[in-house]
């Protein structure tokens, strides 16, 4: 039973590095396309769970390229990246930095309603982790009124939503979100 645990440890392991190899031979190609902005962002999330500095690195270049491209999508991507590093990091100033860049690409997109949800999603996760909940409530119930599939990415928010009303001890609107989750 220790050698198949043993076994399938090292596969997971290997599985995961080739995915990285692979996502690193794409971005050494230096295409400068939204390919290589596309292996950058799965770059960073697959690194962002071993490494945050070299995480928060590779996010730094991918801004600044999807930046130099003039690709918005990406760039709001690489932001959202920046502002959980940042805050994981502890350096809320920063979060808040990227935060209002989000912001201002989000107002600067109004058509794209992945980019607002994102840049919603992206602050009502950040005032949440930091404790400010009720300055994340906005933020959560705004994405909810966009994002208006029924799927996972829905069902994740109003998660999001019962946490946040738990955490102001309004235990029976946390309920209700929870059971909409």
């Amino acid at each position: 039973i220790c050698f198949f645990g043993l076994l399938l440890v090292s596969l997971n392991t290997t599985g995961q590095t080739r995915v990285m190899d692979s996502l690193q031979r794409i971005i050494t190609q230096r295409t400068r396309d939204t390919v290589e902005l596309n292996a950058r962002l799965n770059l960073i999330f697959e690194i962002l769970r071993r490494d945050i500095y070299q995480a928060k690195e590779l996010s730094l270049q991918t801004a600044q390229l999807a930046d130099s491209l003039h690709q918005d999508r990406w760039l709001m991507s690489a932001y959202t990246y920046l502002i959980i590093v940042n805050r994981e990091m502890g350096l809320f100033d920063s979060g808040r930095y990227y935060l209002n860049k989000a912001e201002r690409l989000s107002k600067a997109n109004p058509e794209n309603k992945r980019m607002q949800f994102n840049f919603l999603k992206s602050a009502g996760l950040f005032y949440k982790d930091i404790g400010e909940y009720n300055k994340a409530l906005p933020f959560v119930k705004a994405s909810l009124e966009i994002w208006d599939k029924q799927d996972e990415t829905r069902a994740g928010q109003f998660l999001n939503l019962g946490n946040l009303h738990y955490y102001l001890g309004n235990f029976k609107e946390a309920a209700e979100q929870h059971m909409q989750g």
